[in-house]
Parts: C-alpha cells; structure tokens; sequence
C-alpha cells in the first residue's frame, strides 16, 4: 500500500536517473498470467530509453536486473491487487500493490516520476468502523483504500448472554432449587423478575448505551465519523443513546458477521463517500470564494505555491487531475521556479504540504482555468 510516508521516501531518495514503472493487474483469473508479459514490455521500454540517455548495456543491465527477477517470480504475480508501481535505481528495487488500476507508463528521469499516485495519497480521509454484535465489539480504522482493528476496550457482549434471568432459574431450576409451590402447577405460580423478552430487552440496552459512550469518546478524541454496522435493533438503541450528530455516526444496518474485512470497509466507505465529496466541494468552494475577493489566501502563481509549501503555510493543496491521469502532466503548465523537472516539482510541493499537516485534495480537470495547482494558505 501506498502512503504519504512512501512519497517522502521516493522524493528524498532523489536518484540521478530513477526508473518509475507503472501498470494495472489482476488479483485473480486467467488475467494473472498476462501481468508478467505485460511488465515485461514496458521494462523493454525502460531499457530503450535508459539506451537513449547514454546508458552502456552493461549498465542497464545492472540497472535493470531487479525488474528481470519479478518477472520471473511467480508468486509475486499472484498476489497483486489493481495495480503495480515499481521503482528501480542503483540496482535496487521498490514496489507497491495498489487498490487503483493504472495506466501502463514508463519514465526513466531525474527522482522517481509519482504524479500516478497522487490520488491515493490526496484520499486520506479517515473514519472508523464498528462491527457491533450482542456476542462481539470489534473496532476498525480506516480509509478508502485500508482497514486495520484497534485496540478495543470498551463493552464486548450483552451482559448476562448466554446465563439465566431470574425469570427462568425458578422455571428451570432442578425441583430442590425451585420455589415452594405445594400442588400448585409451577407454570401457574407467581415467579420474579422481568419476563425473557423484558429480560434480554432490558440488558441489549444497557449494552447499547456503552456502546454509544465508547463510540462518542472515539469521535471525541480523534475528529473522524463512525460507521456502525449492527443489526437494526442494536443500531437502533446505540443511534438512540449516542449524543453524536448525524455527520458523525453513520449506521449500516447488517450483521457484521456475515461480512468480511474487505466488504465492511467497502460498504462502510460508500456510505461516507457522498459525505467526503460535499466536504470537498466545501474546500473548493472557499478557494473560488477567497480567489474571488483577491484575498492572499488564495494562491495559484507557481512560486509562491513553492515558497508557501516551503514555509509550511499550505492548509489545503488543490491539483487538477489531469496531474495524475498518467496521459499528461499538469505540472508542465506551471512556469519553472527552479531547474528540476514540472513532475519533481509537483511531488515536492506535495511531500513538504503533508509534513506539514496540510491537506491535498484532487479537483476535475474541468475546474481549472489557470496553473493546474492551487492552494488555500493558512494565513
């Protein structure tokens, strides 16, 4: 998986001629088998231009050797996702299986060539998802691409599941331990406590309300929507007891059991994503408002962007994506600030908005009228 620390790495890394490959492949099918071959062209592509540049044949094939050893390692192949990025300098090798298909692409070039990737690391909306039975609490964070469990403290099962309410021990009790009734039928005597079905009611609730209490103080402490998924009882009372407001909590009505890892987080981000577009199309908004009124805020001339990202002023980072389409590049519209490379240029700009603690967000093509990147500033 690709992450906003991956992206640093590569940028840092900087080698003088970097190889950026980029393909899409299959996780199961016959299609598997077309994955290699179809790697194998665009390494055949890298050596043409590694060749072009001056490169001797024996130094592309030291270059080159990483990418000849996945092409014959067939376990690897058989464990991909939508697509592949491979990242070869120095004789060395990075690779990333990744949730998105991709364009095939090679560029042979100063760094490593990211913009492809773009639209994992500016999709870092996170939430969480709690898979919530009477018998099981389980906790997950997430986001678009990912889910991983945390640590869960709070209430696990309904209270007394599976043990005897005081209605049924004098029912069901051996004859010694069951009330003195004399000849009066035992299923007409008078017996205590609340009824099974008032019984359980009574302790599905209680659970509930804790739940609901864990639930607010994770949204509480870390500022992202919860994705409840019960069956509609249980998400009925929780819903009830939470002091969340809609925008927080977001219930999916299933039984989490009969659903694995992956389907949870992908019904649980389709019940969010509408969410996490109206906020993005919030951000835009205030960007087309503040650039409106000529306020400084709004930034698009290439070199205070650079200078801005510099400084640590960037709050939000706007990129057309045509940036990352693997078609062309966006960032060859922006006017050079310095001798590297638009690309280079690009990746930098979003490597020092993230350290940062700056958002970056994706924008249609379409919006854009000028440079194909924007950002809101701080201050």
């Amino acid at each position: 998986m690709f992450r906003a620390t991956d992206l640093s790495d590569l940028i840092v890394e900087a080698p003088d001629v970097g190889v950026s490959i980029f393909l899409p492949t299959h996780a199961y099918g016959s299609e598997t088998q077309q994955d290699p071959l179809r790697f194998k062209n665009l390494v055949s592509q890298a050596r043409s231009q590694l060749s072009d540049l001056g490169y001797a044949a024996a130094d592309i094939d030291r270059e080159l050797a990483p990418a000849q050893r996945l092409m014959e390692d067939h376990e690897f192949w058989q464990h991909q996702e939508q697509g592949l990025a491979v990242f070869l300098a120095g004789g060395e090798v990075r690779t990333y299986t990744l949730p998105v298909s991709l364009i095939d692409q090679v560029v042979v070039d100063r760094g490593y060539h990211l913009t492809p990737l773009l639209p994992i690391v500016a999709s870092p909306e996170m939430f969480y998802v709690a898979a919530v039975t009477s018998q099981e609490v389980v906790v997950f964070r997430a986001s678009r691409f990912e889910m991983s469990e945390m640590k869960y403290e709070g209430p696990v099962r309904v209270d007394g599941q599976g043990t005897e309410s005081d209605y049924q021990n004098p029912v069901q009790a051996s004859p010694v331990a069951r009330p003195h009734t004399g000849s009066v039928d035992i299923s007409h005597a008078q017996v205590y406590g609340d009824s099974p079905t008032e019984w359980r009611k009574a302790r599905l609730i209680d659970f509930a309300r804790r739940v609901a209490t864990g639930v607010d103080e994770l949204v509480a402490r870390n500022a992202a929507p919860v994705v409840l998924v019960a069956n509609a009882e249980l998400s009925g009372h929780v819903q009830q007891a939470s002091r969340l407001a809609a925008e927080d909590l977001w219930v999916i009505d299933a039984d989490p059991a009969s659903m694995d890892e992956s389907h949870l987080r992908e019904a649980a981000y389709a019940v969010l994503e509408p969410h996490f577009t109206a906020s993005r199309s919030r951000t835009w908004d205030r960007f087309q408002e503040l650039k409106g009124r000529h306020d400084k805020r709004a930034v698009t001339n290439p070199a205070d962007l650079a200078r801005s990202a510099q400084h640590g002023h960037i709050e939000t980072l706007f990129i057309s994506e045509a940036a990352s389409s693997g078609v062309s590049d966006g960032a060859a519209q922006m006017p050079p600030v310095d001798s590297a490379p638009s690309a280079r240029r690009l990746n930098d700009l979003v490597e020092r908005t993230l350290s940062q603690g700056g958002g970056v967000q994706m924008v249609p093509a379409a919006q854009f009228t000028g440079p194909s990147v924007a950002a809101i500033l701080r201050f």
